[in-house]
């Protein structure tokens, strides 16, 4: 059994005994009811064990009465360890005081952080729990966290559930949002043509068709209408829907200018530094000369020590630089190959099967243009409301 920290913090003593009978000696103190801490027998002989400091007068007696004779006593812990700096009271008071204040700053939070991926608006959640009274310097004893939440998730409508978890000096947030189901909207509505087109085929899952596979359409041209007649002369509005394939001839173009302007950051030597303690920023450098210049970025990094202890301060540096310009040549093939790059990623993103491409290349001397014309097949309905009146007549 080793000797816990709290003991070692009180001391306790430490018996070294030389040629005696350690196992007769540890009868007598399991019968006496006496804690033995790390017993260790030495190669040459010797028996160590340690003992608490309220004990340390009753094994010295029964050492004394049963004839052990050869023993020393060392006092260990960290009264003895003090004991070296009895004449230097400064280290010893500052060493409490660091202990002291170290402890205190545990009892407050120190930083709030929002730790749930792809939640609400992590800083509405943070400024949120601020207006209840909940973030940086909350004196933690005095706080009730499952009020914090209950009252949080009485003011808001986007959050199904909200934890608080308290970890050192530190208060991370998790939510679950609300998972709202869609509305289906079912106001009335017709399908038109996006694009001049040659109809291919249709599926028309509401409203009546009118069109047929072979028909030529102009853009915006009526699909599928969402007006039906019942035979008995009333007209029923429906909201209009379907899959309308229509052969579509598109033309995207992409142009390079061989010289531009451009724009970039120059970083400078120049950084602003604060604390941050409590949500409150103190300076610690010099308030920097930022004429002409623009900040660039913000680093925070939490203040170490020992390269273990992590303080709940907060060092904040700001970088600052020039805001440049620069023009950029670009050679024939420089130019042919970005418009390409940036003409192949318009492809990409068409919702179409395409049946074949031709790219034309033109160059003017300052600007090289690509167009590509492309003939697909794809989806032309484009869905738009029916305005109604208050005589139900489109």
């Amino acid at each position: 059994m080793a000797i816990t920290l709290f003991n070692k913090l009180v001391g306790y003593y430490r018996f070294t005994l030389s040629g005696e009978d350690p196992a007769r000696l540890l009868n007598i103190l399991h019968s006496r009811r006496i804690a033995v801490y790390s017993p260790v027998n030495g190669g040459d002989g010797s028996f160590t064990f340690d003992v608490l400091k309220k004990d340390f007068e009753i094994v010295r007696e029964i050492l004394d009465k049963n004839g052990f004779k050869r023993y020393s006593v060392y006092r260990a812990g960290l009264p003895r360890r003090l004991l070296k700096y009895r004449k230097r009271p400064g280290m010893i008071v500052g060493a409490v005081l660091f202990a002291a204040i170290l402890y205190a700053s545990s009892l407050f939070v120190w930083n709030v952080e929002a730790v749930t991926p792809g939640s609400a608006d992590h800083e509405d959640i943070i400024n949120g729990l601020k207006e209840i009274g909940f973030g940086v310097g909350t004196f933690l004893p005095k706080c009730d966290i499952d009020q914090v939440c209950f009252e949080y998730m009485s003011r808001t409508e986007d959050v199904s559930w909200i934890a608080i978890n308290i970890k050192g000096t530190v208060a991370e947030i998790e939510t679950r949002d609300i998972v709202r189901s869609e509305r289906y909207d079912d106001s009335p509505s017709n399908l038109v043509a996006s694009d001049d087109a040659l109809i291919e085929s249709y599926s028309v899952y509401g409203g009546i068709s009118c069109v047929q596979p072979g028909q030529v359409v102009r853009r915006g041209e009526l699909l599928v209408s969402g007006v039906i007649d019942d035979n008995q002369g009333r007209l029923r509005l429906c909201r209009a829907s379907g899959e309308i394939l229509g052969r579509v001839t598109l033309t995207l173009t992409e142009s390079v200018p061989k010289t531009e302007k451009t724009a970039y950051t120059e970083e400078s030597d120049i950084r602003a530094e604060r604390l941050s303690i409590l949500g409150r920023s103190v300076g610690i450098s010099k308030k920097p000369d930022t004429k002409g210049l623009s900040a660039l970025r913000r680093e925070s990094s939490a203040l170490v020590l020992f390269d273990s202890i992590e303080l709940p301060i907060t060092l904040e540096r700001t970088v600052y630089g020039r805001k440049l310009e620069k023009t950029v040549s670009r050679t024939d093939e420089e130019a042919r190959l970005l418009a390409a790059k940036r003409l192949a990623k318009q492809v990409s993103a068409l919702e179409a099967d395409i049946i074949s491409m031709e790219t034309n290349e033109t160059d003017d001397g300052e600007t090289l243009t690509l167009a590509c014309r492309i003939e697909c097949i794809k989806n032309i309905a484009e869905e738009r409301k029916i305005g109604v009146s208050e005589d139900n007549n489109e």
